[in-house]
Parts: structure tokens; C-alpha cells; sequence
């Protein structure tokens, strides 16, 4: 039987981690596209950074924007926001994780 994403969660381990994550990461897209076309726009993201509380990092958006513009046509794709959301947030293995709360522990490794 073939695994459908209402029983994603179960089927695999990290599932829930995962879609969850995915699911930021759409919200986080959503809210940079404040004019609803798929595409954030280098005045949009301006106009949403500056709904923050911090408005001075003019120069941290710009770069952000930079990193997330792969293609330089002055508009970001999901795909490209996608792809700089994860090397920024960084989906670390549970292994891994599991990992540096030994060392943190003290126990052997």
C-alpha cells in the first residue's frame, strides 16, 4: 500500500517534523508576498521587513534578498525561498542531534 500524506507521520519517523517545518517555511513565504502573485518582490520584502519592530536593518535585508534572488531577475520563487530558508534554518539529522547531547552530557562518545 502506497503512503498518502494523511498517513505521512506515521509512515515516516520525521514526518511530522518535516511537514511542520515545510509548513513554516510556506508561512514565512506567504507573509513576504504581500501582494499574493507566487513572487516576492524586492518592494515587498521591503515593505514586510519594515512592519517589524526593527526597521534599521535595511542592509541585512538587501543581503538576504541577494542570497534568496538566485537568478537575478529581481523577484524570489518559492523554490528559491525555500532553498535559502533551509540553509538557514539547516534540518539536522535526529542522530546528529542526539550526538551533541552526549558530548554535552559527558558521555563517551
Amino acid at each position: 500500500m502506497a503512503c498518502t500524506s494523511l498517513c505521512f507521520g506515521r509512515c515516516y519517523p520525521q514526518g511530522n517534523k518535516l511537514r511542520i517545518a515545510f509548513q513554516l517555511a510556506v508561512d514565512a513565504f506567504l507573509w513576504f508576498d504581500v501582494d499574493g502573485n507566487g513572487l516576492i518582490n524586492r518592494g515587498g520584502c521591503d515593505e514586510a521587513a519594515e512592519s517589524g519592530e526593527d526597521s534599521s536593518n535595511a542592509a541585512i535585508w538587501e543581503r538576504r534578498f541577494a542570497e534568496m534572488d538566485w537568478d537575478n531577475d529581481g523577484t524570489i520563487h518559492f523554490k528559491e525561498f525555500l532553498m535559502a530558508f533551509e540553509s538557514w534554518v539547516g534540518l539536522e539529522d535526529e542522530d546528529e542531534e542526539d550526538d551533541d547531547d552526549e558530548r554535552k552530557d559527558g558521555a563517551p562518545q
